[in-house]
């Protein structure tokens, strides 16, 4: 077993890795009053970056208007106040402050395991054209056991690429980013062989790609950095030692005409020259290399072991490595100064991390911050991730969504992916792309978050759209809804104000910009977009309201159903005019004369420990008018009679025979839109009964059911409903010892004719609880209803059976009343000399 001497420092050998298991969080304390529920479908937005409105009230006040309950802003005694009734992501990267939490949790680190040995040249690890792992001194290693001779490239690799700019001010200057390297070995030298023997050559190598067309390029290396050891450099002991490279300097930066483009993945043209340059494709990138320079290993009986090579910037060696008890005080103390923010849910980390040297900080940072003494469990960290738009999802041969995931190991995944361009209206293509990585990101973990795009970026000189344009209402709600299919428990949009930029200071040309969010901001006011709109008077109420309850307890299974039809795009596929997949069918609406673009798209979903609760989001991706669809849902379960199928926010809600073939239905979608469904039992799911069905003993029902049509509702042993019972028309009768337990608060509700019958020998009880607040507990006839009831028991309800003004007729016939609180009768309208009311105790009719 490698035997490892800080936990904090280890990471990506997949054998190796030191695995945390992190909990949820979980707040401890007692939350603000006006704080959002914990499990509220979190909706919201970025809240202005611009010091001077951090505590402009009207800003806070349009953004409680937009009716959004989670925020990032900066976080401090000034803000805290304004922030109290929304959950907030502290996003301070104050440099005047010492926000150490944005500090480290943006520096670079990696630790790469020598003994790593990937045998794919197309994806990022350490690689070895010689030798063998081995085990020295209790640590795992890579060897040059049994070489007979000197060897190039014994450890080389890992060919990744690596950001040589800061996404944070706090660093100072974004583009001095100096890394450091060494390398633990340790060198068995049982002969005492010659110290001034060369033993190897370590060296750093950036390996990229020379583009002169599409078609033709070459790769070069540049050598950053080398060292040649000896012998005597080892200790006699043969322990391991790091190894530093520092010739010609001790760290390595990256010339300029190599500084990253401002998105990554493009290529921009290196001015004066007649190519372009990349290192993002697989087999290029840094590589950390050790070269084995024993020429006879026998004679000298040399054996070189290296351990692992660590790559840090300057800060981290610094303010880190070199200050390890300094950085871990400071940053859970600057954590523990919010211990009285209870609504404080994450701190913002390192904004769309772009190389893998961005993930071991995040992890570092998150778990101290997890395993803060001071504030344990509580304030994680948070980022957004970017999963990029490169057409194989590769970067360097390895998608870096997975390598994030696996190597920052985030409590919540959190990606923003902006689909808007100006070049071109909301495509199949961009449907099918973002689809993609949202069914990656469910892959990696359930109940993802998505930041969605609510901005544009505008050039001030001409007013034309830069890089990202404005989306349409129906574009960004088909992107939201598209998430949601995949099973998003988290929505958030980027950004809510709007201000203006020079260009300069991101090192672009030097004209004004104007980044527009959801909200203007023009002379003080604060003037509203149709976004705005569609977020406060849609979204927000939906997912805050049945949408989002429900989504928040159900699973996406993975599975889904597209429809695709008469697209012309590369890179989307039709299908055929009918598809299907387990209980559902989509069929092709062909009432129009030329038939439009159709794409749907059907995400399952299950709800944990309920496998009969199904359902399924059906959304309309084409984003410029509506479309129907044919929509066809078979039973997906056996031997229940009644099938509820409806839209869980209530458009419809309707029952089919669960032994028939199923049930056909067209649906209207207008354009964006989506829509759960659910499909279960009526008799367990609650819904419609509308054929006479049976109960089995210790079914519980989950929701409100209705019986309708004459239908029978048959119990047999106990039956706990969760629900309301509501009789439209029909029948309540006890099978075999039947019993049926409301729980708190739920009632028998009679709204048209219904019967409840029994036998003298075998009562049907109707058992219920102590009211709810106002929530009066027992049989209930609405106005026009009327009830006969007998041979039953009415135990532990506030009135055993109420008649409201104006029902029809109650007639009750050998009923037993057991602790029912204040009545066991109760007749509006009657007088009690008119009709005397039972007293509340045990009463039999």
């Amino acid at each position: 077993m490698k035997q490892k001497t800080h936990h904090l420092y280890y990471l990506y050998y997949p054998r190796g890795w030191i695995i945390i298991t992190l909990l949820l969080f979980i707040a401890t304390a007692t939350a603000q009053e006006q704080t959002p529920p914990p499990d509220e479908f979190p909706i919201g937005s970025s809240l202005s970056g611009l010091p001077w409105r951090r505590t402009i009230q009207n800003y806070y006040d349009s953004f409680d208007s937009s009716g959004m309950n989670i925020v990032f802003q900066y976080s401090d005694n000034n803000t805290k106040e304004l922030l109290n009734d929304y959950e907030v992501i502290g996003t301070n990267y104050d440099t005047t402050t010492n926000d150490w939490i944005g500090y480290y949790a943006t520096c670079y680190y990696t630790k790469w395991e020598a003994e790593q040995n990937q045998l794919d040249p197309t994806r990022v690890g350490f690689k070895h054209e010689y030798g063998k792992a081995a085990n020295w001194k209790g640590i795992q290693c890579w060897s040059t056991k049994d070489l007979a001779s000197s060897a190039d490239s014994l450890v080389y690799g890992p060919h990744y690429r690596q950001d040589n700019r800061y996404k944070s001010w706090q660093h100072g200057d974004r583009h001095d980013v100096r890394y450091f390297v060494r390398f633990n070995m340790a060198l068995d030298n049982p002969q005492s062989a010659d110290t001034s023997l060369p033993v190897c050559k370590i060296k750093v190598v950036y390996r990229y790609r020379k583009y002169y067309s599409a078609t033709t390029y070459d790769d070069s290396n540049l050598v950053f950095l080398e060292k040649t050891l000896k012998v005597k450099d080892f200790p006699d002991s043969g322990h391991f030692k790091y190894f530093n490279c520092d010739e010609p300097f001790p760290y390595y930066t990256y010339p300029k005409r190599f500084i990253l483009p401002d998105y990554a993945g493009e290529i921009e043209q290196i001015p004066g020259e007649d190519y372009t340059y990349s290192d993002s494709e697989d087999s290029l990138g840094i590589q950390f290399v050790v070269d084995w320079l024993v020429e006879d290993p026998q004679v000298s009986g040399l054996t070189l072991y290296v351990d692992h090579i660590e790559v840090y910037d300057r800060d981290w060696k610094e303010r880190y490595i070199e200050e390890l008890e300094q950085a871990v005080f400071r940053i859970q103390t600057y954590a523990a100064n919010y211990s009285s923010w209870d609504n404080l849910k994450y701190w913002a980390g390192h904004d769309e991390p772009y190389s893998i040297d961005a993930f071991a900080p995040i992890r570092i940072v998150d778990s101290l911050l997890y395993y803060n003494p001071q504030l344990l469990h509580r304030h994680r960290l948070l980022q957004t991730f970017n999963p990029y738009w490169t057409p194989d999802e590769l970067i360097n041969g390895d998608t870096l969504l997975c390598q994030y995931y696996r190597m920052a190991n985030p409590e919540k995944l959190f990606i923003d992916f902006y689909p808007f361009s100006p070049s071109y209206p909301f495509r199949g293509y961009d449907a099918e792309v973002l689809r993609k990585r949202f069914q990656l990101c469910n892959q990696l973990q359930r109940g993802f978050w998505y930041m969605g795009q609510g901005f544009a970026e505008i050039l001030l000189a001409d007013s034309s759209w830069w890089v990202w344009r404005f989306p349409d209402p129906p574009e960004l709600n088909a992107t939201v809804m598209l998430a949601l299919a995949h099973g998003s428990k988290g929505i958030l949009f980027f950004t809510y104000d709007s201000w203006k930029y020079k260009g300069a200071i991101y090192g672009l040309p030097p004209e004004w910009h104007y980044l527009k969010g959801l909200v203007d901001t023009l002379n003080g006011t604060i003037p509203v977009s149709d976004l705005w709109y569609l977020i406060r008077n849609n979204l927000a109420q939906r997912l805050k309201g049945k949408l989002g309850n429900k989504l928040m307890s159900l699973d996406y299974t993975g599975v889904y159903l597209p429809l695709r039809r008469y697209f012309n795009e590369p890179g989307v596929f039709n299908t055929p005019p009918t598809v299907t997949e387990r209980y559902l069918t989509l069929t092709e609406y062909t009432g129009e004369s030329t038939p439009p673009p159709v794409h749907f798209h059907a995400g399952f979903f299950s709800r944990p420990g309920h496998e009969l609760d199904n359902y399924f989001m059906l959304d309309n991706l084409i984003t410029t008018d509506e479309r129907k669809v044919w929509v066809t849902v078979e039973p997906p379960f056996s031997g229940y009679k009644n099938c509820r199928f409806r839209n869980v926010e209530g458009v419809f809600d309707t029952t089919f025979d669960g032994y028939s073939n199923g049930i056909v239905k067209l649906l209207t979608y207008p354009a964006g839109e989506g829509y759960l469904y659910q499909v279960a039992p009526v008799i367990k799911y609650g819904g419609r009964l509308l054929y006479s069905e049976a109960t089995q003993p210790a079914m519980i029902l989950e929701d409100d059911m209705t019986i309708e049509n004459g239908a029978v509702l048959t119990i047999n042993g106990v039956y706990s409903s969760k629900g309301n019972i509501i009789v439209k028309n029909g029948s309540i009768m006890n099978g075999s010892n039947g019993k049926i337990q409301f729980a708190e608060g739920k009632k028998l509700i009679v709204e048209g004719n219904g019967t409840i019958l029994s036998t003298s020998g075998n009562k049907l009880e109707l058992i219920f609880t102590e009211r709810q607040d106002d929530n009066v507990t027992g049989i209930m006839i609405q106005p026009g209803g009327s009830l006969s009831i007998s041979n039953c028991k009415v135990a532990d309800a506030t009135i055993g059976i109420e008649s409201l003004l104006n029902a029809n007729y109650l007639y009750a016939q050998n009923v037993e009343f057991i602790n029912c609180e204040t009545h066991s009768i109760s007749i509006a309208g009657r007088s009690p000399g008119m009709n005397p009311t039972p007293p509340p105790a045990n009463h039999q009719l």
